[in-house]
């Protein structure tokens, strides 16, 4: 299964167990993964931990009722965005209108029809799995499924104001595919594209989950390596440059191709450094590389 075609996640809250049992039982014959909560504080954790796609949410609960915990899912950024259907046997007027006001994006009350509660519940799951979709893909660079230079950009400066408040080291490295030019002009676009994905599965393979990936223009890559100080972030960028050098591509003539890269490495912390001179020092680095040879590795100190 692709990561486009998750299964919607959905979390039921209710201080009744009973109820619980009947919702999730007519949730889950959809396929739909269930979770259930009996309060809104398990709720809200709940939440901000897993993002379910999906929250059916009772408005009477003994801890916390459900439009404050409405009103605190929404007042969140990181969970702002989770659809919220209210399930209750509450149906005067002013209730529904303090669960609109809340942020709810549906109304269901009980005893509730169960090709109803479907068809919502359907409607607002598949609804937001597409918009994470298409968030997903205005994040990704679409041939090689890694960041696109605006995401790279956006999770490296975010893990960089995170390494300077809690004063820590990171090292960011941009990397280049040599002779790529030629690669192209010589077996063609297609096998250069070929090549182009072999080099992000190499890197997604040899780096850390915690490690930012991303591809920032044609042939040129860039990694920023959290918690990491010069030393370790060579000892990394030679483990990837010898896995690229090992690779072997076979064009559509049964030619074999070999490959390397070129790793120009910056490291914070330095007075007075930024994203952008952090990025400027691998750059110039990488140049030095290229010009000292090719298929090396180059350092370069703020």
């Amino acid at each position: 299964m692709t990561d486009f075609e998750e299964i919607p996640l959905v979390l039921i809250t209710d201080d009744n167990p009973n109820n619980i049992k009947v919702a999730g039982s007519t949730i889950a014959t959809l396929g739909y993964n269930i979770a259930v909560s009996q309060s809104g504080q398990n709720t809200i954790e709940f939440a901000n931990k897993k993002h379910p796609d999906l929250i059916v949410l009772d408005v009477m609960m003994a801890d916390m009722d459900g439009i404050e915990t409405c009103t605190k899912l929404k007042n969140n950024p990181e969970t702002a965005d989770i659809p919220v259907i209210f399930l209750t046997a509450k149906n005067d007027t002013d209730t529904i209108k303090k669960c609109f006001e809340a942020g709810a994006v549906d109304y269901i009350t009980k005893p509730f029809n169960n090709y109803e509660l479907l068809a919502r519940v359907k409607v607002h799951a598949e609804l937001q799995m597409h918009k994470k979709r298409l968030k997903k893909l205005a994040s990704l660079d679409e041939l090689t499924g890694l960041n696109n230079r605006r995401m790279f950009f956006e999770k490296a400066e975010m893990e960089l104001h995170r390494v300077e408040r809690y004063k820590r080291s990171l090292s960011v490295m941009i990397y280049d595919l040599d002779n790529f030019k030629k690669i192209n002009d010589t077996y063609g676009h297609p096998f250069g594209d070929k090549v182009l994905k072999k080099i992000a599965e190499a890197t997604t393979q040899t780096f850390r989950d915690v490690d930012v990936i991303g591809r920032i223009g044609g042939e040129e890559f860039g990694v920023m390596v959290p918690e990491t100080h010069l030393g370790g972030a060579i000892t990394a960028a030679e483990r990837f440059r010898k896995a690229i050098e090992e690779l072997e591509i076979e064009t559509d003539d049964g030619e074999i191709v070999k490959l390397s890269v070129s790793i120009g490495l910056a490291m914070y912390p330095s007075n007075g450094c930024n994203l952008s001179t952090l990025i400027k020092g691998a750059d110039n680095a990488l140049y030095q590389a290229k010009n000292n040879g090719k298929n090396q590795i180059a350092t370069c100190r703020i």
